[in-house]
């Protein structure tokens, strides 16, 4: 069985979240975003699953929403473009 990089992941579960027009979701609980993205890879590992979604977010196709003791999140993919998407190692500063 063939080991995905950290980059194929997150192209995975950026397609999948788009395909499936996860915008609609509106602002949801991190837990959400979670048993999706462990359907999607199919893995337990949660440390994985917390790197992509952190990746999601820096790269700003999550957004962060705090509400009082709860912070929710909501995808928007048409924030920014999808070349940002992969090159989660490479970073380029102007």
């Amino acid at each position: 069985m063939k080991k995905n990089t950290l980059d194929d992941d997150i192209e995975n579960v950026f397609a999948y979240l788009e395909f499936r027009n996860s915008f609609q979701m509106g602002f949801v609980p991190y837990f959400c975003f979670k048993k999706r993205i462990k359907y999607i890879l199919d893995t337990d590992d949660y440390l994985h699953i917390r790197k992509i979604f952190g990746h999601l977010i820096t790269k700003g196709f999550v957004i962060k929403k705090k509400n009082r003791a709860s912070t929710r999140y909501c995808w928007n993919p048409f924030s920014l473009e999808e070349s940002l998407l992969v090159s989660s190692k490479l970073q380029t500063f102007n």
